[in-house]
C-alpha cells in the first residue's frame, strides 16, 4: 500500500529488528508490541536512519545502521566466554506504522546485512546489553549467478 505524507505524518514509526543469534532468532522492537503474530521485545533504541543516493556520491555510512539492544534472558558476557559472540550473525531492520493504536499490515524492510563491532560488556549497562552496527550484504551468494 502507498501511503501519503499525511498518513506519514500523523503516524509514528516503530522500527524492528530480527537477527539470528546462533540459531535462534530474536525480535526487538522500539516499544513492546505483537505484529504479524509475533512478539517484539521493546528493547530496541531509537533507530536514525537516512538515505542516501549512490549516483551523487560515496558515503561509506550509507548501508549500515547503530544499534543498541537488550537481551533480557542472556548475559552477553556468559555467552561471549562459550564462544558465542553476535559477529557476522544476520539481522533485518524495518519499521511499521502505528496510527491511533493499530499498525500497518505492511512491514518496510530498510537493511539486511550482518552485525560487525560488537560492543558488550559496558559496567554502566545490564549483562544482556550489547551495541552494534548493521551492514547491507553488498552481494548475496545465495542467489547463483547463473541458473542451473
Amino acid at each position: 500500500m502507498q501511503y501519503t505524507q499525511t498518513d506519514y505524518d500523523s503516524s509514528r514509526l516503530i522500527f524492528l529488528l530480527r537477527l539470528d543469534f546462533h540459531g535462534i532468532e530474536y525480535r526487538f522492537s522500539t516499544i513492546p508490541l505483537s505484529f504479524d503474530g509475533r512478539d517484539y521485545l521493546g528493547t530496541l533504541s531509537e533507530i536514525e536512519y537516512e538515505e542516501t543516493s549512490e549516483l551523487i556520491g560515496f558515503n561509506p555510512e550509507a548501508n549500515s545502521v547503530a544499534i543498541a539492544v537488550y537481551f533480557p534472558t542472556l548475559d552477553m558476557i556468559e555467552e561471549y566466554r562459550k564462544g558465542r559472540t553476535l559477529e557476522g550473525m544476520e539481522a533485518t531492520v524495518s519499521y511499521i506504522l502505528e496510527k491511533d493504536g493499530f499498525y500497518t499490515d505492511d512491514e518496510y524492510v530498510i537493511l539486511k546485512g550482518i552485525i560487525q563491532e560488537p560492543i558488550i560488556g559496558d559496567p554502566l549497562e545490564s549483562v544482556g546489553f550489547a551495541s552494534f552496527s548493521i551492514e547491507q550484504k553488498l552481494y548475496d551468494l545465495s542467489t547463483p549467478l547463473i541458473k542451473n
